[in-house]
């Protein structure tokens, strides 16, 4: 079940599921493994950690190779056992001190082999990019690119997405502080590397098509934010040699999808110009010199919020399959999240939420409250990350548990989304693409 309306939604402050009173170690509250039905949308939402007592270690961050291809294994982050792969139907730790590079959260499972993960290799291993099959517990080298790096080490990606797309043929490698494009299939290092995100913090990814690559960084002004995109031209092998502005706005928050009408998009919050709320920027289209009124006009809202809260949260598309147009937002307020705190206050639509959004159709489906609580401290955001295909969705929360700084555990919705990508019987919206008031496309 879900909800789709635009209403306000309160949790209950009262019998089992209590706002402030509903945590690890309540009634009802349940263990590894088990579940309970949110009371006000109806989903079952499955808890696959228990670190209570323990400062989380979770990584989580839109990731969708946190998940393993078929949706049966997830990553799992914690000191005591280091990076751990979990049944990510029922939580049982499956492997524990799995290896991985400097940066925790640079894995990624393979998006078609659910036995294989990948990692930027370290130490002796820093100009390959490294393999590990889980059934045998056993490591190698994809790729060495020692020749092309000059023997410069491999570098990370910002830790926010994905770093092969969809068919795990095409691969970013970094080093020298720029990305290129690597077919793992002709093997073959494309012409032209991007410029580079981390002198002003941010990522790097690559879409699920393979169409682009992608960064979000933000050290410039509004309305010029740096977020650009570099197209990729798979029959020369090459990268485009200068990136479109497909952003200016907002922050760095944002989630890559590839979608059933060709395009490709950035999938991020508008919390500069009114109105505001989530939307759809075509990473094909150049923002360059655009105000943010403009720009606004250029996108597709998907979600208009609340104006008395600027609106937030983290991302994550799915990447193939027939829930190709679909993305997932955990929704965060801030101020208004914080422990113990009286939801009868100025709540607002979304608050508190995990939503799924059809990109195309504009479909919304409003599943659960992720009840997590100061959403400003980072291991206390629920980070939302969802599985290749879209079959199911995992968050970390402390569910207003404050015993220990930095708690969190791993939650799951599984099968949440519709049987197809078509629009929900008796509702067809046309995807309209507006034009910015220069013209620009």
């Amino acid at each position: 079940m879900s909800l789709s309306d635009t209403s306000s939604h309160v949790p209950p402050m009262t019998g089992t599921y209590h706002y402030n009173n509903f945590q690890p170690g309540a009634g009802g509250h349940p263990s590894v493994g088990q579940a309970y039905l949110d009371p006000i949308f109806g989903e079952h939402i499955r808890r696959l950690t228990a670190v209570t007592g323990v400062a989380s270690e979770e990584q989580y961050y839109g990731i969708r190779g946190y998940l393993n291809a078929d949706a049966t294994k997830c990553f799992s982050w914690t000191n005591a056992d280091g990076l751990r792969i979990l049944d990510a139907q029922s939580g049982a730790v499956l492997y524990t001190s799995q290896p991985r590079g400097d940066e925790a959260s640079g894995v990624m499972f393979s998006p078609t082999n659910p036995d294989v993960y990948y990692f930027v290799g370290n130490g002796a291993n820093a100009t390959k990019l490294m393999q590990r099959t889980v059934s045998t517990q056993t490591t190698s080298t994809l790729r060495d690119f020692t020749t092309e790096s000059s023997g410069a080490a491999l570098q990370n990606y910002g830790g926010s997405q994905d770093f092969c797309d969809a068919t795990g043929r095409y691969f970013l490698v970094r080093w020298g502080d720029a990305t290129r494009v690597w077919d793992r299939v002709a093997d073959v290092v494309y012409t032209n590397s991007c410029s580079d995100f981390a002198t002003s913090g941010g990522w790097v990814g690559i879409t699920p098509r393979g169409d682009y690559v992608v960064s979000a960084a933000g050290a410039t002004a509004y309305p010029n934010k740096e977020h650009h995109s570099w197209a990729i031209t798979h029959a020369t092998r090459t990268v485009a040699s200068s990136p479109v502005q497909w952003c200016g706005l907002g922050g760095d928050h944002s989630s890559l999808i590839s979608c059933s009408n060709g395009n490709s998009y950035a999938v991020k919050f508008n919390s500069d110009d009114s109105p505001p709320g989530l939307y759809l920027w075509n990473l094909a289209t150049d923002m360059t010199g655009l105000t943010g009124a403009q720009q606004v006009a250029a996108a597709t809202k998907l979600v208009e919020t609340s104006t008395y809260y600027d609106p937030d949260g983290h991302l994550c598309a799915v990447g193939k399959g027939r829930h190709q147009n679909w993305v997932y937002w955990a929704c965060e307020y801030t101020p208004g999240d914080e422990f113990d705190s009286d939801p009868a206050l100025d709540w607002a639509p979304y608050r508190q939420e995990i939503i799924a959004v059809n990109c195309v159709t504009l479909e919304v489906r409003r599943l659960a409250h992720h009840r997590s609580r100061d959403p400003s401290n980072y291991y206390s955001s629920p980070r939302i990350a969802c599985s290749w295909g879209g079959e199911a969705v995992i968050w970390p929360s402390n569910f207003n548990d404050n015993g220990t700084a930095n708690y969190a555990d791993l939650y799951t919705i599984r099968g949440a989304l519709p049987i197809t990508n078509g629009p929900p019987p008796g509702r067809i919206q046309s995807h309209v693409r507006r034009v910015p008031q220069d013209g620009r496309n």
